[in-house]
């Protein structure tokens, strides 16, 4: 069995154990978890700073684990997360006039 296959395995068997526990649960990026509609919508109108940081990591993550994305993709991702928890506020993009357009 491939890496890739067997990850994808893992993660239905994850998915199904989380619907067992409580079948009307929905998870998402394999992480966040509400049980209606009302809840989610709740959750979403009062997220935080911090949640919202949480739920990006959580979708690279997720991403990742799913292959979804290349190593120079990975390796962006990764340091921006990096300097969001450290607290870098130095971090900065070079536009040039040409990107503007």
């Amino acid at each position: 069995m491939t890496t890739e296959t067997q990850t994808k395995v893992d993660d239905a068997s994850k998915e199904a154990a989380s619907q067992e526990k409580d079948p009307n649960q929905v998870v998402l990026l394999g992480s966040i978890s509400y049980n209606n509609e009302t809840e989610y919508m709740e959750w979403l109108s009062k997220m935080d700073v911090s949640q919202a940081i949480f739920v990006l990591v959580a979708s690279a993550n997720y991403a990742q684990a799913k292959g979804l994305l290349n190593l120079a993709e990975s390796e962006l991702i990764s340091s921006a997360i990096r300097s969001i928890k450290n607290g870098s506020t130095e971090a900065s993009v070079d536009i040039t006039e040409e990107d503007k357009k």
